[in-house]
């Protein structure tokens, strides 16, 4: 697995402090631009250990693309992107998000509870859609 911070972005990751004991390690990214009354989202969230040996494995991957009409509010698209998933289950939750299309942003960290609850969702690819809801914000912060 190469190291989140091995971009060469310097905008990209803070400083990852390096981590000698056995532990775990959660990072997420929410990269928002505009085009006129669109937001774009490219997205990340991964859950990685530490070896034996002192490297990290990433135990739970998965990357989202979404888009959003700001004049709505509304989650106008969005695609995951499963990397490294624990468990069998996990994959068949991307089939499942096309349900929050038209959703209000504002509204997704309850939606995406109530629509893709139990086996219908991931808790992390969950995690990273309720995320969402800060995207107009962001966007917001743009010049």
């Amino acid at each position: 697995m190469e190291p989140l911070d091995s971009v060469p972005d310097p905008l990209a990751w803070h400083d990852l402090a390096e981590i000698a004991e056995v532990s775990m390690r959660r990072a997420r990214r929410i990269d928002v631009w505009r085009d006129g009354s669109t937001a774009y989202v490219d997205a990340m969230f991964q859950d990685s250990a530490t070896r034996p040996t002192g490297s990290r494995i990433a135990v739970h991957e998965y990357g989202l693309r979404a888009s959003a009409d700001l004049e709505t509010g509304r989650l106008a698209s969005v695609t995951p992107e499963a990397h490294v998933l624990p468990y069998a289950e996990c994959p068949l939750a991307v089939l499942n998000v096309d349900r929050l299309i038209g959703t209000p942003m504002a509204d997704l960290r309850s939606a995406v509870l109530d629509e893709l609850s139990g086996t219908a969702g991931c808790t992390h690819l969950n995690d990273a859609l309720r995320a969402l809801a800060d995207v107009p914000y962001l966007s917001s912060q743009l010049a």
